[in-house]
């Protein structure tokens, strides 16, 4: 923990506060996902090389102010977990207890979704060597409480069978020479989100938007840019292994 650190907020960009170790998976999460016997374990990979398995979910990013951390963050939890623990569990996908999100939490989870995942590329970059990086992300959530509408957020139920706490992987579209958007996908317990995020290197040409196809239409609802007032959770189908890495593999 630093004091009057000369690095800014991650997201403010305030300079000469006290940056805090921010939980990337919080606390309360884990505490939800372990008595079913979800394991421990993040995997990741970048570009379908470089897989990690980690023991243990206290992964932390040190490059939050206070402020932030515990400011609008803090109510971004709060909202999130108010309505989607049950999709975490999979206590949504048993019958008769499916969700209805409305555009107000689309919205939510949106943002949950891409601040988180954008901290574990962070976070994990040490390892894997690789991540992605996007401040234009970052600073608008900061300011707008929302990804911006270029950022295309999906959601759908992770595959079974799955037995670590949380799984991503991402690549670069085009995987070379030079990636003009990201693809991703994160679960974590039974919920699954894929990302698409243009324009993730700097002085890049514009990504045209993703469109989704196959057995990957049914397995997704988009959520961000919202498509309609109200989505169900879990969707008509469920993503697939093979789908999955007929796309990062």
């Amino acid at each position: 923990m630093a004091v009057g650190s000369t690095r800014p907020c991650l997201f403010c960009g305030s300079v000469g506060v006290k940056l805090t170790k921010e939980h990337v998976y919080p606390r309360w999460l884990y505490r939800a996902l372990k008595p079913p016997g979800i394991g421990d374990t993040v995997t990741g990979s970048w570009k379908g090389h470089e897989v990690r398995q980690m023991k243990g979910v206290d992964i932390r990013y040190g490059g939050v102010c206070s402020g932030c951390n515990n400011g609008w963050m803090h109510d971004l939890e709060h909202a999130f977990r108010s309505v989607m623990l049950p999709a975490l569990t999979g206590e949504a996908a048993l019958p008769g207890h499916a969700l209805r999100l409305d555009k107000g939490v689309q919205q939510v989870v949106a943002a949950w979704g891409v601040k988180t995942w954008l901290l574990l590329e962070l976070a994990l970059e040490h390892m894997r060597h690789a991540a992605v990086r996007s401040d234009t992300v970052l600073t608008y959530l900061y300011r707008h409480h929302r990804p911006p509408d270029e950022v295309q957020v999906f959601l759908g139920v992770a595959p079974a069978p799955w037995e670590s706490f949380s799984e991503f992987s991402t690549i670069g579209i085009p995987r070379s020479p030079k990636p003009v958007a990201a693809l991703s996908l994160l679960t974590i317990g039974k919920l699954a989100f894929y990302f698409f995020v243009p324009e993730i290197l700097a002085g890049s040409r514009s990504a045209n938007p993703l469109q989704l196809g196959g057995d990957m239409t049914a397995a997704l609802s988009q959520i961000w840019p919202y498509q309609v007032a109200e989505i169900r959770w879990p969707p008509a189908a469920v993503l697939s292994r093979e789908a999955i890495k007929g796309v990062f593999l």
